[in-house]
């Protein structure tokens, strides 16, 4: 879609061009319990957040989700102590693998719970 605005008496001119890109994630309400009850099993309740607040980014994951319910959720790849600190995409981006075997717990308590 192109927008033409024409501002000002002296005729700017702006152009705005929006291309239609990854859908909002939009997780099923239903999919984040299971989730919170799985992660407070492995990590006890402290350290799991059941924060449903929007983020501002789209994602692939999205499409699934427009098909069939499901839910996108965060797990921690960090570790100050290691000095494992830059965020995702940045070009120091490194992960605590120790995070991999937390998440497949998680995931294995999902479908256990089920």
């Amino acid at each position: 879609m192109t927008l033409e605005l024409r501002l000002g008496k002296y005729g700017y001119k702006v152009e705005f061009n929006y291309e239609h890109g990854y859908p909002v994630v939009v997780n099923h309400e239903i999919c984040v319990k299971k989730i919170v009850k799985a992660a407070e099993i492995i990590l006890e309740k402290n350290n799991v957040s059941d924060s449903t607040e929007a983020v501002g980014w789209g994602e692939d994951f999205a499409y699934y989700l427009k098909k069939i319910p499901g839910a996108f959720f965060f797990l921690g790849s960090g570790n100050s102590k290691l000095g494992i600190t830059a965020p995702l995409h940045s070009p120091y981006f490194r992960i605590d693998e120790n995070c991999l075997a937390i998440g497949s717990a998680v995931m294995s308590q999902i479908a256990f719970n089920d």
